[in-house]
């Protein structure tokens, strides 16, 4: 790990300029600003630095441009870049990596984020732009690496046509939803079986294809849709549809067990479960409550709702043991 480690920082706002220059600072990294991309290529020359922080807005030019333009020559192929954007539009990633970036973080900046992808930069642990022109597969693996923010913009991209795809395969649009969400848990634990030979969205609509026909159909469950509608009548019809066995709880019993299984289910997941199926608040309220973006409140509320249908499957399963 190169604690001592020198940064080039490309920012032409100057309040960033000081707040990444002291966050990095107080870790013990050296750091040199440039405010444009004219500054840039002189101080790369001068500075040589171990890795540069590149904003993509400039004065004279923009970040895309810049760094395309050293991956072309073989001082700075090599260059850790890691780049800056104030939104996690999936064109926006897809571009930074496809001219060579090496990783991504948000603005506004959050610092421990900031310092994580560094470190990792630095360490090495990202696919670097010559060995591979795949933007989803650099993408891919700078979620494995531990940008969260990489795999966010995934969902945000795919989570919408994959629903769409899988409502022609389920009994309802509540089980392609759920299917979906348990797509994309398996999807982000298996990145690292994804080499760029497909699509990102034809390789996850496998596993949600898999999950479906194989593994969804075996689960005699009730969608959390039924139940957070709270109609106990519709709950035991569900069950008894699906699998006559299902229970012998009474449908008062059912909800009952329901909200003990939600408390009994860890934070920060609780929180989700319980404010969206017992106090029935959509995920914009939760977001605002929580001071949360969108992506991060849905990303929880998919773990949430597998971590609740794992507890709810096994309850059932020591009951008929």
């Amino acid at each position: 790990m190169m604690d001592n480690a020198k940064i080039l920082y490309v920012e032409d706002e100057e309040m960033y300029q000081t707040l990444v220059s002291q966050i990095l600072t107080e870790q013990g990294f050296t750091v040199e600003v440039a405010g444009t991309g004219a500054e840039a290529r002189q101080k790369l020359e001068e500075f040589r630095p171990n890795l540069m922080i590149l904003d993509i807005n400039l004065p004279d030019t923009d970040g895309y441009a810049l760094c395309q333009e050293l991956r072309q020559g073989e001082m700075w192929v090599k260059l850790p870049i890691l780049m800056l954007t104030v939104r996690r539009q999936p064109e926006e990633w897809r571009q930074g990596f496809s001219v060579g970036a090496s990783d991504y973080v948000s603005k506004p900046l959050n610092g421990p984020d900031l310092v994580e992808r560094v470190r990792s930069c630095l360490a090495k642990k990202l696919v670097r732009a010559e060995e591979s022109k795949n933007p989803e597969v650099l993408m891919a693996q700078a979620a494995r690496g531990g940008n969260r923010g990489a795999f966010d913009v995934f969902v945000r991209q795919y989570k919408d046509p994959l629903v769409h795809e899988m409502q022609g395969h389920s009994r309802n649009s509540a089980e392609a939803d759920d299917v979906v969400s348990e797509t994309f848990l398996a999807a982000f634990e298996q990145l690292d079986e994804f080499r760029g030979q497909s699509s990102f969205f034809t390789w996850i609509y496998s596993i949600a294809k898999f999950k479906m026909h194989h593994q969804w159909r075996q689960r005699p469950m009730i969608p959390l849709t039924e139940l957070r509608d709270k109609d106990e009548a519709a709950i035991v019809r569900s069950a008894e549809a699906r699998n006559p066995s299902t229970t012998d709880l009474s449908p008062s019993d059912q909800v009952a067990l329901l909200r003990r299984l939600i408390f009994e289910i860890p934070e920060p997941y609780h929180t989700m479960l319980r404010w969206h199926i017992v106090h029935g608040l959509p995920y914009a309220e939760i977001a605002r409550r929580l001071a949360l973006p969108m992506a991060t409140v849905k990303s929880r509320f998919f773990k949430a709702r597998f971590l609740l249908r794992d507890a709810w499957r096994a309850s059932h399963l020591t009951r008929n043991a």
